[in-house]
């Protein structure tokens, strides 16, 4: 299947970068989030191809991002921003120096931390629905509640319960199955930024607590 055959059902309307080059893709889709490695592996050259779909709002965005073949991607530190990665089609694997996870739709999402170190393989021309959300907001939102300092206290994200994303970790996404995204259409309906911030940090300061 070519990465960018669901870009019609996934913000087709905010599409930004669409290339069968490897380096255009990484150039470009770089800009969107930060700079990273990309390279095709499994002697999938000939299968690659890149579609990104971005629609931004302020302190997050949601975004469609869909590789031909598999690619191994490394971005090191996100450093500025979470990214929670819903897959829907194919799968990845997701590597931090303390563990390695496996995500697929209907399976298992996860969230990065933006100061942990992460490596990931995208795998059978996979195809993710991410949200971008400013690390600063989020931090913000941990130190409203109290518990964490607005210096950068949110490192990475611990499992209270399975309905909790981890950093580099999958959660089980079953329960969930039936409740359709608001973003999942071709047109998006904005969730509200300082709202999602506040789970994420609520479960930041749950594990901090702990």
């Amino acid at each position: 299947m070519n990465a960018g055959a669901l870009a019609n059902t996934r913000l087709a309307d905010f599409a930004r970068v669409s290339t069968a080059s490897v380096d255009d893709a990484a150039e470009a889709i770089g800009r969107i989030f930060c700079p990273h490695e990309l390279k095709p592996t499994g002697h999938s050259e000939n299968d690659f191809s890149a579609q990104h779909n971005c629609a931004a709002f302020d302190g997050f965005s949601v975004n469609y991002v869909a590789y031909g073949g598999s690619v191994s991607i490394d971005p090191g530190c996100l450093d500025r921003f979470f990214l929670l990665q819903i897959p829907l089609h194919g799968c990845a694997e997701i590597r931090t120096a303390a563990r390695a996870v496996t995500t697929a739709p209907g399976a298992a999402a996860s969230l990065l931390s933006p100061t942990v170190p992460t490596q990931m393989t995208w795998r059978q021309d996979c195809a993710q629905l991410i949200l971008l959300l400013d690390r600063k907001l989020v931090e913000h939102r941990a130190a409203a509640r109290g518990n964490v300092g607005e210096s950068g206290g949110v490192r990475s994200v611990g499992r209270p319960h399975r309905t909790v994303w981890t950093c580099a970790s999958g959660t089980n996404l079953r329960s969930r199955r039936s409740r359709r995204a608001p973003w999942s259409d071709k047109a998006p309906v904005a969730p509200g930024g300082s709202r999602l911030a506040g789970t994420i940090a609520q479960c930041a300061t749950q594990r901090t607590a702990s």
